[in-house]
């Protein structure tokens, strides 16, 4: 592989870069010159999308496709899209979003694209300036500059622009492929002279390698030997000549050399054969000097040479030999190491020498190793080789240098990755020492205290957290040991003891700081926890300036240790102050209520007791309150016979349910009359298990007897009220419900029970509710009475109508009390002047002569507002009579009016065809069980109708006109008022039909001919003043045919008028079929015609004229002879030439023209100016 300068590889996948290639500056020139030439814009980029050049100027893109957030996204997705339509290779083009062409095509070397080159901003056609136009307005742009910048984009064909691409797509590649010889060339002579330098740097290498190390050619020359080498064995090269001077000098005795090294050389020999790795040799090596050192070899093959590296393992075999001759003095020492490993085998061991070799190492030690690193370990291995290049390696590393150095120590450390497994050990470390004294080795005790750390962690944690809730509690707060002594007290605790910090009493007791024993109390209560292991609690009181007192309220818990023993207390002191304060008032307050305030406690044995009895009991049961409180049956026995057990089951009940209480009874004080008292309490569950609950009695008594006398004078208003025709109801002044007259349930579908108590807003029983319930407060603050209508929306979605009055009430000092309310239906006067309204309308809009379609569909409308449930249709009979059209149907699914468009009028078709059919009312309650509907129930059904009720519309001569149809989405049946309804809305669609089928017949009189049904003189010279306008408008073609019917006065004279009539008759319904629908005709006289021919020349309307002469020519009537009578016309035909003549100078020309027809022989067709063709038919 050859390199660039840059290191930019020359070959390869992604190897170069078109920068590497091509002098790009020159290049850039060169497309700009292009660019200059022909007004293309251009540019290239490389592979990773760095633009190297571009040629444009000040274009349209650049001053305005890329000013604006919104266009240049265009142009980003754009470009995205050239990039993809790219990788399939050729040229991508194609019309971005902003409504330029561009291409691009990449630049290829070798099958590696290097950059791509890009052709664009251009058009292949004239611009669309209108898009342009509207896109200026869109972007904001300056329209005028923006398409000026448009007006100068080159307009380049297609072809074209792919011929230029390729040219500058050759020529880039050209030029990058001369650029990547050239690279090539520098390489391979930077290549050249590299590799001289290589096999020195190597040699430099080698040189500071602390393994002794050589190469040598096969297995005869040695070429090379590093410093090492020569420090360990004292031979240089110049000692070494070949392979056999070193194995006669390293291994000077023949046994041995022929034996082991012989061996050895050949099963390396073998392995270079196989091309498996050679095997190492343990071996003694003679050095230089004489001494023999214990040396590991092994032998690697580079190329042809071979490379020997030599370790020197003469202290590892030494510290070997020491370990075993001191594990031979000191067997009993091993057997009771042995015995203490056994008994502790969470205890990890092992020794190292001082190549960190493993001498010796427990089972522990294996399955830790296995654990933390994932490798087997095995006497000889270096332990810093199963550790790796971990970060732990250099932590290791250090500890064992420490022991080697002579030094004893213990550290606690961690080991292991955390995101595997991270354990943390105590470790003993110890020397080893031979019989010299000097440091061999080492050996190392290693407990795991993972455990132990993780529950110091935790422990510190929660540390914390008590810390952080103590502090932020608003509580004081003081921890205590059990030997009295401070532990901890949060900030507020050093504000309460007025403490500079929390250090002044820390490690004290609280005798020792306050000699006058002010917390003695509190230091009692934390004896009693102590003692007790259970939670304790008192009220502290403490004098504070002024004379006054504090209230604290003082717990105290036992603090415990991970095996639950009690290691101390946590007290924690609330300023109850306030609450105690707050009860003294209100301990006033109830002493001097009207009633009487007290407590009563159920027992959890059932037991019932007055803990508490206020001074008011006196006045109410003439006892006085210890009297209350020692005999609960005092005041229990006082209580009505009638009253009682009705009390004592609401009591239990309030007591099992911790419910509020209330009852009114009666007591019988002796020697007093009866009272009425209304009693009331809240249930309390207490912690020993007791229900305490805090109560009131009132004395009702005057309250009652007017309760009395006012549901009297009610009972008397409400038996006037039940029977008058009105609704009733009665307001406090905000608005709510008192009383409801049964008149008025009815009415609203609701019992009075929903009513009660809530504003007619809460309530929504109508429309404009809210007005009410604004005049109804209106009323309550000025005391003026008030009246308006009222609209109710009833459940069966009927609308009722009301007028409702509403009057002040007064109580005895002439103030507003309540708010009376009486309503009055008027739903049926309503319903009368909304009928007469709804007809009147109608009538106007047939005055103005509204379309049929708008006045029905009015109606239509009209009667679903009646019914918010109803959906109203109208069918129309055909001409025939015989089928239903759909006509109105605004609230029906339009594929249901188009399904049923064109039923037929029988009975057994639906509602409306059989309604149709019998000229009367047909009532379908359930359509998916009436037999009438049995084709269509599917059909009803998807439109969701199921039920139909439909009116035939009669005639004021009672023919069927069509159907008024109300359709429902729940089977049911017509009421009353439905029919009134339905009737109404039959009889106003028939007045609007027939008004209509009469204005059409007038108008059909006033324009046709009475014989013929043509358009009669009048109506077709205003026909053709207005096609002479729009022909003269529009610049098109018209021609007019003059016709007349030859002998025509023969044919009266001869059959008489009635057989002229016929043939008059004749002639028009030939015309008909045979001219276009666009054609119109028209009696000018008595046997005299004319045509006008829309968008027709003189080719076209001698056609059409000829085809009129021939059909006549073979018509015929049939006498009352039974002979057929056969006619002729004549023709004069003339096309509009001049712009400036008018209808009456076409209808001369034309006139001329058929004057010629007739003089040359009649049954014939002529042109305007006398050119005829004449037709014999």
């Amino acid at each position: 592989m050859m390199m660039s300068s840059d290191n930019t590889q020359i070959s390869g996948e992604n190897a170069y870069r078109f920068s590497d290639l091509v002098d790009v500056p020159a290049f850039a020139r060169l497309l700009e010159r292009f660019f200059q030439v022909s007004g293309i814009p251009n540019g290239v980029v490389d592979v990773n999308g760095e633009l190297l050049c571009m040629s444009s100027g000040s274009n349209a893109c650049e001053m305005f496709h890329r000013a604006t957030p919104q266009t240049a996204e265009r142009c980003r997705q754009s470009n995205l899209e050239l990039v993809r339509d790219l990788r399939d290779g050729g040229i991508a083009g194609g019309l971005c979003q902003n409504g330029l062409m561009d291409y691009a095509t990449p630049v290829v070397i070798e099958g590696h694209q290097v950059a791509m080159l890009f052709l664009g901003q251009v058009f292949h056609k004239t611009p669309d300036m209108e898009f342009f136009s509207a896109q200026a307005a869109q972007a904001g742009f300056d329209e005028a500059a923006y398409l000026k910048s448009i007006e100068a984009i080159a307009v380049v064909d297609k072809k074209r622009l792919d011929d230029l691409m390729g040219v500058m797509v050759e020529m880039a590649q050209m030029l990058a492929a001369s650029g990547l010889n050239r690279l090539r060339q520098a390489a391979l002579e930077r290549d050249v002279s590299a590799h001289a330098e290589r096999s020195i740097q190597l040699k430099d290498i080698l040189d500071f390698s602390p393994i002794a190390m050589g190469w040598s050619e096969n297995e005869d020359r040695i070429e090379y030997v590093n410093r090492q080498f020569t420090l360990l064995f004292g031979y240089t090269l110049d000692d070494l000549p070949n392979l056999e001077t070193w194995y006669q000098r390293a291994y000077p005795d023949e046994s041995y050399r022929n034996i082991v090294v012989g061996t050895w050389r050949n099963a390396v020999v073998q392995a270079r054969k196989n091309n498996t790795p050679p095997p190492a040799l343990d071996a003694f090596i003679t050095c230089k000097d004489g001494s023999v050192r214990s040396i590991i070899v092994r032998v690697a093959w580079v190329g042809h040479r071979r490379m020997v590296s030599f370790t020197d393992i003469t202290e590892h075999k030494c510290m070997v030999d020491t370990l075993r001759a001191s594990e031979a003095k000191s067997s009993n020492h091993d057997r009771l190491l042995q015995a203490v490993l056994e008994s502790s085998p969470e205890v990890i061991v092992f020794a190292l020498d001082r190549d960190y070799r493993y001498l010796a190492f427990n089972d522990k030690h294996r399955a830790t190793m296995l654990a933390i690193w994932g490798k087997e370990i095995a006497v000889g291995m270096r332990m810093l080789d199963v550790i790796g290049t971990h970060p732990d390696r250099e932590k290791a590393k250090q500890g064992f240098d420490r022991a080697l150095s002579g030094e004893a120590f213990v550290i606690e450390d961690a080991y292991g990755d955390e995101a595997i497994l991270r354990l943390y050990w105590q470790n003993f470390f110890a020397p080893i020492h031979g019989e010299d004294g000097a440091t061999i080795g080492l050996t190392c005790f290693v407990l795991n205290i993972t455990e132990r750390r993780r529950m110091e962690q935790a422990l510190a944690e929660r540390e914390q957290e008590f810390r952080s809730l103590a502090e932020s509690s608003p509580d004081v707060v003081i921890r205590v040991g059990r030997d009295h002594r401070i532990r901890y007290l949060n900030a507020n605790m050093v504000k309460f003891l007025e403490l500079r910090s929390a250090q002044e009493v820390i490690g004290r007791r609280s005798r020792e700081i306050w000699p006058d024993g002010r917390f003695d109390e509190i230091d009692a209560l934390r004896e009693r926890v102590v003692m007790t292991g259970e939670m304790k609690s008192i009220e502290l009181i403490v004098s504070v300036q002024g004379g006054k007192k504090a209230y604290h309220h003082v717990i105290s818990v036992p603090e415990r240790d991970i095996d639950g023993h009690i290691i101390g207390t946590i007290t924690f002191g609330r300023d109850i102050t306030a609450i105690r304060e707050t009860e003294r008032r209100l301990n006033s307050l109830v002493e001097n209520l009207p009633g009487v305030a007290y407590t009563i406690r159920l027992s959890p044995e059932g037991a019932l007791s007055f803990p508490y009895v206020s001074a008011g009991v006196e006045e109410i049961y003439g006892v006085p309150p210890d009297v209350a409180m020692s005999d609960f049956a005092v005041m229990h026995g006082m209580i009505h016979p009638d009253d009682k057990a009705s009390m004592e089951t609401c009591y239990a009940e309030s007591a099992r349910t911790r419910t509020p209480f209330r009852a009114e009874v009666r007591i019988c004080p002796p020697g007093r009359e009866v009272r009425w008292l209304d009693m009331r309490s809240d249930p309390q569950a207490q912690p020993d298990g007791s229900i305490l609950s805090y109560g009131l009695i009132f004395d009702i008594t005057e309250r009652k007897r007017m309760e009395h006398a006012l549901a009297e004078r009610e009972r008397q208003s409400r038996t006037l009220v039940e029977n008058l025709p009105d609704n009733i109801t009665r307001y406090t002044t905000d608005a709510r419900h008192t009383y409801v007259s049964p008149s008025l349930e009815h009415v609203l579908g609701k019992p009075k029970e929903s009513l009660l108590g809530r504003t007619p807003t809460e309530c929504a029983t109508g429309e404009n509710t809210q007005e009410v319930e604004r005049r109804i407060r209106a009323v309550a603050a000025t005391g003026v009475s008030d009246e308006m209508e009222y609209t109710l929306s009833m459940s069966n979605s009927e609308t009722r109508y009301h007028w409702l009055r509403f009057v002040a009430e007064r109580d005895e000092s002439n103030h507003v009390s309540g708010v009376l309310g009486i309503g009055t239906d008027i739903t049926e006067r309503r319903r009368t002047e909304r009928r007469i309204q709804a007809h009147d309308e109608m009538l106007e809009m047939v005055a103005r002569g509204n379309k049929l379609h708008e006045i029905l569909e009015a109606i239509v409308r009209y009667m679903e507002s009646e019914d918010k449930n109803a959906r109203c249709s109208i069918l129309l009979t055909d001409l025939e009579g015989t089928h239903l059209l759909s006509s109105v149907a605004p609230s029906l699914p339009a594929f249901y009016n188009e399904a049923i468009n064109g039923v037929d009028i029988r009975v057994g078709v639906g509602s409306c065809g059989t309604a149709a059919a019998l000229g009367k009312r047909v009532v379908v309650e359930d359509i998916q069980t009436h037999e009438y509907w049995m084709p269509y129930r599917q059909l009803a059904q998807e439109a969701g109708l199921q039920a139909c009720w439909s009116e035939p519309i009669l005639s004021s001569k009672g023919k069927v006109l069509g159907t008024f149809a109300i359709y429902h989405a729940h089977p049911q049946g017509p009421q009353s008022q439905d029919i009134d309804r339905i009737v109404f809305a039959a009889n106003l669609s028939a007045i609007a039909i027939e008004n209509h089928q009469v204005r059409d017949e007038l108008e059909r009189q006033a324009h046709s001919d009475y014989l013929t049904g043509l358009d009669n003189r009048r109506h077709f010279l205003g026909q053709a003043e207005i096609e002479l306008a729009r022909t003269l408008r529009y610049d098109r073609d018209l021609s007019i045919l003059m016709i007349d019917i030859d002998h025509f006065k023969q044919v009266n004279d001869t059959y008489g008028h009635k057989v002229g009539d016929i043939v008059l008759q004749k002639f028009a319904s030939v015309c008909r079929a045979t001219l276009r629908n666009i054609d119109i005709v028209g009696r000018i006289g008595g046997e005299e015609f004319a045509v006008l021919l829309p968008e027709a020349g003189q080719d076209q309307a001698m056609d059409a004229a000829e085809r009129l002469c021939a059909a006549l020519a073979v018509a015929q009537v049939k006498l009352d002879s039974g002979l057929p009578l056969h006619f002729t016309a004549s023709f004069g035909v003339v096309t509009l030439k001049e712009k400036d003549t008018n209808i009456d100078i076409l209808l001369n020309q034309a006139d001329q023209a058929l004057y010629h027809a007739k003089s040359q022989g009649r049954n014939q067709v002529c042109l305007y100016p006398g050119t005829e063709r004449a037709c014999h038919y």
